[in-house]
């Protein structure tokens, strides 16, 4: 092994610091970085036919300069001995495979190892199904894209410009289908592929992962003309996210169903789509479905739709839902699925009775569960809670002190945005002793539906749970201009607000495009604006964001006697 001590001129913060460790680590050979911002100077471990002028090379294309440099032969044991003085990978005497090893291959999982990378780290990535994780390859990604088609069939059907005739020519699905396979396939390469190719010390394996020790993952590869094997370390991540909640109903068996995954691939129109489940992911297809021109069904135990948001906003989307056709059957269950002459039915227990209904296809969109079943979490002391997701801590870490958890499978958010968070965070704890909390207070979300739902900070029921005494406002947005203007009035703009400072907890929207105003929402509670603050915005005009300044004005005012912009 070789010790190779090298001036750099141009450093000037940590970042710098983080841009050299990543461009000298591309050089092959290297193995371990050390670079100092006070001395100027970086520390290489590497093999002994490593090249200098590569070293040096790389550092000039990532905008710093090399200076002299001086080498050494180490051995192995001087190796193990630096390590241990300094604390690193090989401070217990070990010599570990890995810095770190994750187990998963989504946002948390990257965010992670690009981090631990960039710092010079050699970090394993496990994943036994396909790169990206949930969001990009059954979720958020293919889910939107499809759900945009089915705007844009759905859009001359509810055209109310005058003066322009549209038409609803011809759906293709399996065309669509295929052009969403290839988007796909893109944004791996795009995101993922790329980012593995722009770090040779990110080893990325297709298989699956489970704890073997404390300080080993045995790895049974997905190409199963190769044998398990164990890798070892002494830092590990588990980002393995979440799975499809399957309820047990009679018949199940005989008649199939769909998860959010196997829809996304379906290549034909149903004549009629059964849902069971009332949030995200059912009214996202539902909506995506029926304008696609199948019949659909959603049955929900609950009396009402998207439980965890406001009931203004859950009462408002199922009145929009039902005027484009769907069918809602609240405070139902299924009682029995089976097949009869060809054709699948559906015995359904209703408010008026038992129904029965025949359908082609049953979407499965009751919740997950914490993807952790196959883990061995038992032989490294990682416990669970409910329905299998990792009990952590405020850093993030598990019952295990040498082991994280980030994303869906700890069940705190389903987020992909959250999981990336996580991801960093517990990188930056594991890597410098760092104590920082995962705060999600301002963290906003969206259902895409159309209009959409998005929310950001406290729900009116739990501003009043955390004690405040609470105001609040239920604006309509059709007295946004912008609305009226494109003929986007359906939803409203629910506002929450401490009555004792007027500061603002909570917004809530079900609007046209609020997925994007959404974010200025959570500006102004970061920075804990009051609604006089927001009423006194001045901002762009006309836009759909002005909602938010006039629900703000509406605590105080009648609206409806502003002229524009007052």
């Amino acid at each position: 092994m070789k010790k190779i001590n090298i001036g750099i001129d141009g450093m000037t913060c940590e970042h710098c610091v983080v841009s050299v460790n990543k461009a000298i680590n591309k050089v092959k050979g290297v193995m371990d970085i050390d670079t100092s911002l006070s001395k100027g100077e970086s520390t290489i471990l590497a093999l002994d036919d490593i090249n200098v002028e590569d070293i040096k090379k790389n550092i000039e294309e990532a905008g710093y300069t090399p200076l002299a440099y001086e080498t050494a032969d180490v051995s192995d044991a001087e190796v193990r001995k630096t390590a241990k003085s300094e604390g690193g990978q090989t401070g217990s005497g070990h010599n570990y495979d890995y810095d770190l090893i994750v187990i998963g291959g989504g946002s948390a999982a990257f965010s992670s190892a690009i981090k631990f990378a960039d710092e010079g780290k050699k970090v394993c990535v496990i994943e036994n199904w396909v790169i990206g994780g949930t969001c990009l390859n059954r979720g958020c990604v293919p889910s939107k894209h499809l759900l945009e088609a089915a705007r844009i069939y759905y859009e001359p059907l509810s055209n109310k410009f005058k003066g322009i005739e549209t038409k609803q020519a011809h759906i293709d699905i399996k065309e669509l289908i295929k052009r969403k396979t290839e988007l796909l396939n893109s944004l791996r390469e795009m995101k993922y592929y790329n980012v593995l190719r722009g770090y040779n010390n990110i080893i990325f394996i297709e298989g699956e992962g489970r704890f073997a020790s404390k300080n080993s993952v045995e790895v049974i590869p997905n190409d199963k003309k190769i044998d398990s094997y164990k890798i070892t370390s002494d830092k590990f991540i588990i980002a393995t996210g979440s799975a499809n909640l399957i309820i047990d109903i009679n018949g199940l068996g005989d008649v199939g169903y769909l998860t959010n995954e196997e829809i996304l691939n379906l290549d034909y129109l149903p004549e009629t789509l059964l849902i069971l489940g009332t949030r995200t992911v059912s009214l996202e297809f539902a909506q995506m479905f029926r304008r696609f021109g199948s019949n659909v069904i959603v049955i929900g135990r609950s009396g009402r739709i998207l439980l965890n948001e406001e009931p203004e906003i859950s009462e408002a989307l199922l009145n929009i839902l039902k005027n484009e056709g769907i069918e809602f059957l609240l405070n139902s269950s299924i009682k029995r699925l089976y097949k009869d002459g060809g054709k699948k039915y559906a015995d359904i227990e209703t408010e008026d009775g038992l129904k029965t209904v025949i359908f082609n296809e049953f979407l499965m969109a009751t919740g997950v569960v914490g993807n952790t079943e196959n883990l061995n979490l038992e032989a490294v002391g990682v416990e669970t809670y409910k329905q299998g997701y990792i009990k952590v801590d405020g850093e993030l870490r598990t019952t295990n002190q040498d082991i994280y958890a980030c994303g869906d499978v700890t069940g705190i958010t389903r987020l992909v945005t959250t999981a990336a968070y996580d991801g960093k965070v517990a990188a930056n704890n594991m890597l410098h002793g760092k104590h920082i909390k995962a705060d999600y207070s301002f963290v906003a979300h969206t259902i895409f539906t159309d209009p959409e739902v998005s929310s950001v900070g406290l729900t009116e029921e739990a501003a009043i749970k955390e004690g405040y005494d609470v105001a609040k406002v239920v604006f309509p947005v059709e007295y946004v201009p912008k609305a009226q203007a494109i003929f986007k009035t359906d939803g409203l703009i629910k506002m929450i607000a401490d009555k004792k400072t007027n500061k603002v907890l909570g917004i809530h929207m079900l609007a046209h495009n609020s997925s994007e105003t959404i974010q200025q929402a959570s500006v102004y509670l970061q920075n804990s604006y009051t609604i006089q603050q927001i009423g006194e915005e001045i901002g762009v005009y006309p836009t759909m964001a002005e909602g938010l300044k006039l629900a703000a004005q509406s605590f105080t005012k009648d609206v409806s006697k502003l002229s524009c912009c007052a």
